[in-house]
């Protein structure tokens, strides 16, 4: 053992001699003071612990901040996009919502078949409705005040408590019926051909050159570039109804929790101007190397699960408003889009039902195989 330990030790010092590693060589050099090799030592070590501190460092800002941003001057000819562009209809009162009151006063007339007498016209049931179309009317705790006095009544209209999407769909505004005529640099151009629906948290918008709804460069993407040599560009809207106007990106939506894309509400019979000065945001095609636990981002088309085409923070917060309501209620506002995907599963229903089972399976695929062949090798 000691012969072990002996070999070990010369093996060490031959090394710490030896090696290219600073400072090792002062410390197993037996010509030096002790006190000099025991300096030697002392940097040695706060050498190395620093070094792996600053390694660690480095580790966790990796893993947390991976991505840093810069602002860079755009060069004199580069070509930029005009933004999107989001429409949607709001609901003021007191305007021609002629379609809306149709509806109510088809509600009122079904709910009088049903009920066998004739009932007086419930306004309660009208403001009630007209906050379930236009989200926009809505304030907190509004919805019970309308509901609520009628509850244990049987001599007046109730509300409603189901049917929501179909009373939005048949009250709402197509685009033919929400916009009069529309510009691009003074030049006009079919606004229904290039204004694509979308279902959003604050309903049926209409949305130009949005990823999510039409292809990029597409027959249905409108040309509007600007630049220092295109000029700033003039997008001009002539609406026809009450609406909210939304300045987005290609791959966000109008939402009803992210205020500060509304730009601006404009009433019937109102005008309005809006100046833009924006810089666009480029990402370095390396970024993609790095892993989306890193740098903490998704690009558009890395989206998983999203009953949108592409992710965006927006429809992050949407799917996550859907999800969040599935958990408390097992619901959701009619206003989510659905995706025809949606998982189901129907595992449950089988087993109750049939009694099956992932045994069910393999027990199909025994019978016409290895049970199948193993009575034919079986004399009769």
């Amino acid at each position: 053992m000691a012969n072990i330990f002996k070999k070990f030790r010369f093996i060490l010092k031959d090394y710490c001699l030896n090696c290219s590693l600073a400072g090792w060589r002062y410390i197993a050099d037996s010509q030096y003071h002790i006190s000099e090799r025991i300096f030697w030592l002392i940097c040695v070590i706060i050498s190395w612990i620093g070094s792996f501190d600053l390694i660690l460092k480095y580790m966790n800002s990796f893993n947390n901040s991976a991505v840093s941003m810069g602002v860079v001057s755009l060069r004199p000819n580069e070509v930029l996009n005009f933004p999107s562009i989001g429409i949607c209809e709001y609901g003021i009162q007191g305007d021609n919502h002629s379609t809306f009151y149709n509806v109510v006063n088809e509600y009122h007339a079904n709910y009088e078949k049903e009920v066998g007498q004739s009932l007086d016209y419930n306004y309660d049931v009208e403001a009630f409705l007209f906050r379930v179309v236009f989200h926009n009317a809505y304030t907190l705790g509004s919805m019970t005040t309308f509901c609520e006095p009628y509850k244990d009544y049987d001599d007046c209209v109730k509300c409603p408590t189901e049917g929501y999407e179909n009373f939005a769909m048949k009250s709402r505004k197509n685009c033919s019926q929400m916009f009069d005529t529309c510009m691009w640099n003074g030049k006009k151009f079919d606004c229904c051909h290039y204004f694509k629906p979308l279902a959003t948290s604050v309903g049926k918008c209409f949305l130009l050159n949005s990823i999510q709804t039409v292809k990029k460069n597409g027959p249905y993407w409108l040309d509007m570039k600007i630049g220092m040599f295109l000029g700033p560009g003039n997008l001009t809207l002539i609406l026809k109804r009450a609406s909210a106007l939304y300045i987005l990106a290609e791959e966000e939506i109008p939402h009803i929790l992210l205020q500060t894309l509304e730009m601006q509400q404009i009433q019937q019979g109102y005008d309005g101007e809006l100046f833009l000065s924006y810089q666009d945001t480029v990402n370095y095609e390396t970024l993609r190397d790095v892993d989306p636990k890193k740098r903490k981002c998704l690009f558009p088309e890395e989206q998983s699960g999203l009953t949108y085409k592409y992710y965006s923070f927006s429809t992050c917060v949407t799917e996550c408003l859907k999800k969040h309501q599935i958990a408390i209620c097992n619901c959701t506002h009619y206003n989510m889009i659905y995706d025809k995907n949606d998982k189901m599963s129907v595992g449950g229903i089988l087993g109750l039902f049939m009694g099956a089972s992932i045994i069910s399976l393999v027990e199909l695929i025994y019978f016409f195989t290895i049970r199948h062949f193993r009575r034919q090798d079986i004399p009769e």
